[in-house]
């Protein structure tokens, strides 16, 4: 799969260059890209699969449509061309998956088989996760120019969290105090896990990737308190195939283009799913010498 994480990040290097032309520099929003390539990712892999999936995710139903859909939910079964495409794309999918399901088992694949639906979970999960952390980190490398510099360095010289997440206990608890019952939907606030400053330090809300480096706060991480990708049996499927793909776009842009803040340009950071900037990340972006 690397190759074709590489070849992703150079289509968006291509892609910004060319806007950048002759020009020093060029103001670009990096979130109204970044998503289309690592979805591509899926099309380099499998075209039809791809086609599927954008479907799915650039659904943008008319306002009249998501009226009814909230109260009178059988709309979605009519003979309409905007659901005919939701499902038919769902059905390309499940197909799909179940194919290459049954070669792996070489037997036939009967209903809902759970092995397909987790490579629709990967398809969907990855797609949203690396884009985000992608946006994330290379707004962060242009808030910081010492990390840009110094990690632009090391891949010459070598070569993002959601919010929460929502589980269910399995019996009757107490919890504090607090008689919790079975089946009770309990979020873990990943967000403030991950910036409790008895864990990180005092800078927790800071930016800054050389914690990692600190023997005293390695020494505090466990899979209890860093849990980007959730953690033991219902952690994210993709979490090697996330790191992956997000190294080696990143390896490829942060080798050939620069990144600068916009000057007064501001942004406001909600949790959709995942932590998202709205309306979006603008950045200045340059070519780097050769």
């Amino acid at each position: 799969m690397v190759p074709t994480f590489v070849q992703a990040g150079h289509k968006l290097k291509d892609f910004w260059m060319k806007q950048i032309g002759d020009k020093k520099e060029e103001r670009i929003t990096i979130t109204a890209i970044i998503p289309k390539i690592t979805l591509d990712v899926i099309g380099l892999v499998e075209s039809e699969l791809a086609q599927a999936y954008k479907t799915l995710v650039n659904r943008n139903p008319l306002p009249l449509y998501t009226a009814f859909e909230e109260n009178l939910s059988f709309i979605r079964k009519l003979p309409i061309p905007y659901y005919k495409q939701h499902y038919d794309s769902l059905k390309i999918i499940r197909n799909i998956s179940e194919k290459l399901i049954a070669e792996q088992k070489n037997a036939t694949v009967r209903g809902k088989d759970l092995m397909s639906l987790l490579v629709m979970t990967l398809l969907i999960s990855g797609h949203g996760t690396t884009s985000a952390s992608l946006s994330w980190a290379l707004y962060f490398l242009a808030k910081n120019p010492d990390i840009q510099d110094r990690l632009r360095k090391e891949v010459l010289a070598v070569f993002t969290d959601p919010p929460a997440l929502i589980r269910h206990n399995i019996k009757d608890e107490i919890m504090d105090g607090y008689v919790v019952p079975k089946n009770t939907p309990l979020m873990i606030a990943i967000y403030a896990i991950h910036h409790d400053p008895s864990i990180w330090g005092d800078d927790a809300e800071d930016f800054n990737p050389s914690r990692w480096l600190n023997p005293e706060i390695k020494s505090k991480v466990t899979n209890n308190n860093f849990i980007p990708f959730g953690a033991g049996p219902t952690s994210c499927l993709g979490l090697k195939m996330a790191h992956l793909e997000l190294k080696s776009i990143l390896a490829v842009i942060i080798r050939n283009l620069e990144f600068r803040l916009v000057e007064g340009y501001t942004f406001k950071k909600k949790f959709i799913g995942l932590s998202k900037p709205i309306p979006g990340i603008d950045l200045w972006i340059s070519k780097v010498d050769s």
